[in-house]
């Protein structure tokens, strides 16, 4: 039992790593992409919005739009570098710098985001086309590989009420029969997700270009590998738990980034 419970514990550090990353990369190429949306388009959200209430055209209010927006991220820039720690030490030392140091950070930072942005819109005019199909192929992999983590901790979906109209005798008996109905609907799913996966392996491998994900070509095979693997961990999880080969471990957000856990005597 203690070679399974190790196992079990390897599988959870593989699977926050990976979601930390993929959540990670993910957010990045998302982001950016958004970035490159909103400065690549012309006129603007924000003039096509007030032309409205002022009552001129957005062309018109394109013209002014640049330096208003500049105003506004130096502002944010100087409120960030202002706030941007909470303790005393650092509070007291900030307190010290004259303002003008400040403004001219906030003015440095301003001109450094203007001109990143400027370049990347200027030499990627297309900006990310393969983002939308890289972050959903991420959020599929982080959202499943979240799931597998909630087992490994009891935090998955429930019904808790439904516990506790048993008698307290008769719980620890139904327990073992959940996991297992739990466990093999879970092993059925990857059986599944598996004949899936081989039949985009197959077609990957019928000929050039063929089962790949738009824009970013990667191997639909590859990207759906998740779901068998997913719910194969996750039917180990609920069937050993209730053959009393691994126990539930409590991780709350201080322990998760810690990498400390706590292991429960309940099922």
């Amino acid at each position: 039992m203690k070679l399974i419970q190790t196992i079990d514990q390897k599988l959870y550090s593989f699977e926050k790593r990976a979601v930390g990353w993929l959540f990670v990369a993910m957010s990045a190429v998302v982001f950016v992409d958004v970035v490159h949306r909103i400065f690549s388009r012309s006129p603007g959200r924000l003039s096509v919005i007030l032309s409205g209430p002022l009552k001129t055209s957005a062309e018109e209010l394109e013209k002014g739009m640049p330096l208003f927006l500049s105003l506004i991220l130096f502002v944010l820039c100087f409120g960030a570098l202002k706030t941007r720690n909470s303790s005393k030490a650092v509070k007291k030392s900030a307190s010290k710098k004259k303002l003008g140091r400040l403004l001219g950070e906030a003015l440095a930072l301003e001109v450094a985001l203007i001109l990143v942005v400027g370049l990347f819109v200027k030499f990627m005019p297309s900006g990310l086309i393969w983002s939308p199909y890289f972050g959903l192929s991420c959020l599929l992999w982080v959202g499943l590989l979240g799931a597998s983590m909630a087992t490994y901790t009891g935090q998955h979906l429930q019904m808790e009420m439904g516990e506790k109209l048993w008698p307290k005798n008769l719980r620890p008996h139904v327990a073992v029969v959940q996991g297992w109905v739990v466990g093999i609907f879970c092993a059925i799913i990857a059986i599944l997700g598996k004949l899936s996966v081989l039949d985009h392996f197959m077609d990957w491998r019928s000929g050039p270009g063929a089962g790949l994900i738009p824009s970013i070509d990667w191997p639909k095979w590859l990207v759906y590998s998740v779901i068998p693997y997913s719910f194969a961990v996750m039917a180990f999880r609920f069937i050993g738990r209730a053959m009393g080969w691994t126990k539930k471990v409590q991780v709350d957000a201080i322990d998760a980034m810690a990498g400390t856990a706590t292991v429960e005597d309940g099922a």
